[in-house]
């Protein structure tokens, strides 16, 4: 609720009741709540403070016209005679004794109600990290971080490319619960990336992608080469995994496609 008039206007009946009903001990009660629940942003403390003001104003009159002394007119009476002050003037200190206990006990629910984070909040909302871009060495190479894709607030995937011959690329993508928040970081991983894509003798292009295999050892990480050509798959071969994917030359890579080829292995 963001309208103080409004605010007022409640509180203001919530106090003149719950004063009737439990006495002038209901004053820091209610603004004692009201401070607990309400936003910083709503000035509680100020809220508070005019709506006890306006809900034993209306006290005041209701005792004034119907001739009943009650709490608020008990209070006036004892303390009006002890300190001989003259009407008007004891009207306003009557006034400002709920308005300032109101206060009080709405500054102090405010203060000791736990801070919620909110996101819309420029001081809560995470820093957004600018998207990684430029030039990394590594594998012997310069390579361009041409692309980093993201999923949620963690990269996904960095897409590198050969600066000498750009059609060859590197899928660099870091483990769970890991984050490449530099250039360092995605050069450090680039020795062991998920995809390499390269270029066999006649043009075709190829990718060699690490996997995962159960065996009856246990997991082992594969090479698998693969292509499409024509929208169908036309191979698909494992081998063991020995070194860093992205370790290997492109020359390495054609000769593991040359032996899966012909079915002479090329692991090594």
């Amino acid at each position: 609720m963001k309208r103080p008039a409004l605010q007022v206007l409640l509180l203001s009946v919530a106090f003149a009741v719950m004063t009737v009903a439990m006495g002038w001990v209901a004053v820091p009660a209610v603004a004692l709540l009201w401070g607990v629940v309400a936003r910083r942003d709503e000035l509680p403390g100020v809220v508070a403070l005019l709506g006890a003001g306006l809900g034993w104003t209306w006290l005041l009159v209701w005792n004034a016209a119907v001739g009943e002394v009650g709490e608020v007119g008990e209070l006036m009476r004892v303390t009006g005679g002890v300190m001989g002050l003259p009407g008007p003037a004891f009207v306003l200190l009557t006034l400002a004794f709920p308005m300032m206990t109101a206060w009080g006990g709405a500054v102090l629910g405010s203060a000791a109600r736990p801070k919620r984070n909110n996101p819309a909040d420029p001081e809560t909302k995470p820093a957004k990290r600018p998207l990684l871009r430029g030039e990394i060495d590594a594998c012997g190479r310069t390579w361009q971080v041409r692309e980093e894709r993201r999923q949620g607030p963690r990269p996904q995937i960095f897409i590198l490319t050969d600066a000498d011959v750009p059609q060859n690329e590197m899928h660099v993508r870091p483990l769970p619960g890991q984050e490449a928040s530099s250039l360092d970081d995605v050069r450090l991983k680039s020795a062991d990336p998920d995809t390499r894509v390269f270029f066999d003798e006649a043009g075709g292009r190829w990718e060699a992608r690490i996997v995962v295999a159960s065996t009856e050892a246990g997991d082992q990480r594969l090479v698998k080469l693969l292509t499409y050509q024509g929208g169908g798959q036309v191979f698909e071969e494992p081998y063991p995994f020995v070194d860093g994917l992205g370790l290997r030359t492109e020359d390495q890579l054609r000769e593991l496609l040359a032996g899966a080829r012909t079915g002479q292995g090329g692991a090594g």
